[in-house]
């Protein structure tokens, strides 16, 4: 969600000391070993989180996201940003709404937004032509919706009632992306969960932002619905993001991991997109955490995205110390850890979506269940079968005399020519059987 600016945290001593320990003690863990920070980061001395999170030993590694589809939703973006050189991005422009305009070389505040986001992903360190950024391999499609300032942009809703958000996840899984970042927050209807269902059913991660402030949260979607990867912002320090009135951390009690998200540089300035800038907030964060997914999903391609996400949650620094999941404090499952699971198992975990219980309940496990299931087809209504039209030879043959069995006389015929009738007057009895509904028989069909 858009950025705050930083204070200091309130949050109590007990989560920091415990959030502390386990992030130091998981560093001296092979798994999680912090490399060498790289040369260039000197370009931006605000990129603590490269050697934190370990990316540049994991690139040393070969692991870049390469062959990764991520989709990445924003309000607008300048693709031809120097931080975005060399990205392999496209821009979707389907669903920008109304007047408004999705892609703009102004330094708008919705064009630095998506511009942050982005180069996050593939290019941070963008103005020396180095390649930065934390899936630099991964196809990004970005889908714009417009200026965030027009009041229609992210909560207007189409013709299909999904807002210009739900109805840019349906097309992003549609277009085969692995996993979708969305750094925004809104309140949806609840055509908007059909979209997130739509993309847990179709194996896509679906990785979320969460509130800044607590003026933000009563914009729960994404990040309060079943089965997303809701995302926090902390500091160097572990310290999560506070209140506007320095009352407290904001605590978002159903987030699943922290990451990355104050002081965080990025290339991309007030009227001039060479220039650098510092922004604080967990629209940095989301896209990190997205990235950690995209070099897992290069690293094991047969692997879910159920099973992407359990081995996000099960390799934290908090879990490999044997803590449980924070909901009290605001971590979740406490800090990504890149190495961690780039060194774990994920076929080892079920295929299931750990994240399915969250008090909003949406979408359900039942709505995620029928996206997939064949519509069933009504059985035809029986007819009565025409009767059989006989041609005129056919009426003619059956007046014909048969022979009865053992050669015994058949139906006397009646002779037309001569008007001679035969001796013998057959009398035929004709017996008019009628058919009566008995009683109890229904009168209707099916």
């Amino acid at each position: 969600m858009t950025a705050q600016p930083q204070r200091r945290s309130h949050h109590t001593w007990l989560s920091a000391l415990t959030l502390t320990v386990a992030f130091a003690a998981a560093l001296v863990v092979p798994s999680i070993t912090v490399p060498a920070e790289p040369a260039h980061a000197a370009i931006d001395p605000t990129g603590w989180w490269y050697p934190a999170m370990g990316i540049a030993d994991a690139h040393a590694q070969g692991w870049t996201g390469e062959g990764v589809n991520i989709a990445v939703i924003e309000g607008q973006i300048n693709p031809d940003a120097p931080a975005l050189a060399g990205a392999k991005l496209t821009v979707n422009e389907e669903f920008v709404c109304g007047d408004s305009v999705g892609v703009t070389a102004e330094t708008t505040d919705s064009a630095r937004h998506g511009v942050g986001v982005v180069q996050l992903l593939v290019r941070p360190f963008g103005i020396d032509g180095d390649t930065g950024g934390i899936a630099p391999g991964a196809n990004i499609q970005v889908y714009v919706t417009g200026n965030e300032e027009d009041e229609c942009t992210f909560d207007s809703v189409g013709a299909d009632q999904r807002s210009a958000v739900g109805r840019a996840i349906v097309a992003a899984v549609d277009a085969g992306n692995d996993i979708i970042s969305i750094s925004r927050g809104l309140t949806s209807p609840a055509e908007d969960y059909e979209a997130l269902a739509y993309a847990l059913a179709n194996d896509v991660i679906v990785v979320s932002s969460s509130p800044n402030d607590e003026n933000q949260v009563d914009l729960t979607f994404p990040v309060g619905a079943n089965g997303v990867v809701s995302v926090a912002a902390v500091s160097e320090t572990l310290d999560l993001m506070v209140r506007d009135d320095n009352s407290g951390p904001v605590v978002t009690p159903e987030i699943t991991v922290v990451a990355p998200g104050i002081n965080i540089g990025k290339v991309g300035d007030v009227g001039d997109w060479s220039g650098l800038s510092t922004g604080n907030g967990s629209s940095s964060s989301a896209p990190l955490v997205a990235g950690v997914l995209a070099l897992a999903k290069q690293k094991f391609p047969t692997a879910t995205g159920n099973q992407l996400i359990q081995a996000l949650i099960h390799t934290t620094a908090s879990a490999q110390n044997g803590l449980g999941r924070d909901t009290t404090n605001g971590y979740g499952y406490g800090f990504v850890s890149l190495a961690g699971i780039l060194s774990s198992d994920p076929l080892s975990y079920p295929d299931e979506n750990p994240l399915m219980d969250k008090s909003g309940g949406l979408p359900s496990a039942e709505d995620v269940a029928a996206v997939n299931e064949p519509t069933p087809t009504p059985e035809p209504e029986e007819t009565a079968s025409p009767k059989p039209t006989k041609t005129a030879a056919e009426v003619e043959e059956s007046s014909a005399p048969e022979a009865a069995e053992n050669g015994g006389p058949g139906v006397l015929p009646w002779l037309l020519g001569g008007g001679i009738m035969l001796a013998g007057i057959a009398v035929v009895v004709v017996s008019v059987i009628k058919f009566r509904r008995q009683p109890g028989q229904s009168e209707g069909g099916l």
